[in-house]
């Protein structure tokens, strides 16, 4: 894929998501086994096309950040739990979706966490935003139009996302989207988290989410980051 398809911080539509000291770059999904290395391949080499893509664009995402970040070449694996192996010194997230791929990444010296989700700009089933919001969201989302709530449901699903992604690599516990209540500043495009948690440990990291959300050519953005105390 050629290097000018691959937009770097603060020229496309991820900069408002982060603060400065996050680096971010985006791509389109492309199969190009040539821009990754050989053990990252072999994470979807017996995927379907689709897959390769989205792994692939995303990969690249986050290699071009980590460069902007001024940190060497290397690979980048996967955990148990399927999520990015990072250097030890850096907190990142990688996202995909239909057409479009993005990567986060900041040093840990000024950011204890980061959460990027990018999602289709489509209604979520109504079946499933009664699965993801909270009783609470629901009768928020009640006052909007019908022809507004499947809309914003799917906002509450993107920002959750990124929030959860943000906490886990310093909690190493998932939390379900019932336990997760999101408020948005439709004003600041922001957006608060409250968890409750069986772990007190995870609501006080949740707590100190700021958090982020754009809708835009198509898509929704949103990125949560933990500031380092």
């Amino acid at each position: 894929m050629p290097p000018s398809s691959i937009k770097h911080c603060k020229d496309s539509f991820l900069d408002i998501l982060f603060p400065d000291s996050v680096v971010t770059a985006e791509s389109l999904p492309h199969i190009s086994r040539s821009s990754l290395h050989e053990d990252e391949w072999e994470i979807v080499a017996d995927s379907v096309p689709e897959r390769q893509a989205e792994f692939c664009g995303g990969r690249v995402c986050a290699h071009q950040a980590l460069k902007q970040l001024g940190m060497a070449d290397s690979a980048i694996l996967q955990n148990k739990d399927r999520s990015p192996r990072w250097p030890d010194n850096v907190t990142g997230s990688i996202s995909h979706t239909q057409g479009y791929c993005a990567a986060a990444v900041a040093k840990k010296d000024d950011i204890e966490g980061v959460g990027l989700d990018v999602e289709l700009d489509s209604p979520l089933d109504w079946k499933l935003s009664e699965l993801i919001c909270s009783p609470q969201e629901l009768i928020w989302l009640s006052s909007y139009p019908l022809s507004e709530r499947s809309k914003l449901a799917k906002i509450f699903f993107s920002t959750k996302e990124a929030a959860f992604k943000c906490q886990f690599p310093i909690t190493q516990e998932f939390i379900d989207y019932a336990q997760a209540e999101i408020t948005l500043d439709f004003n600041e495009l922001s957006f608060n988290v409250i968890v409750t948690h069986k772990s007190p440990e995870v609501s006080l990291v949740c707590s100190k989410i700021h958090g982020r959300y754009e809708v835009k050519n198509g898509f929704i953005l949103s990125g949560a980051t933990i500031l380092k105390d």
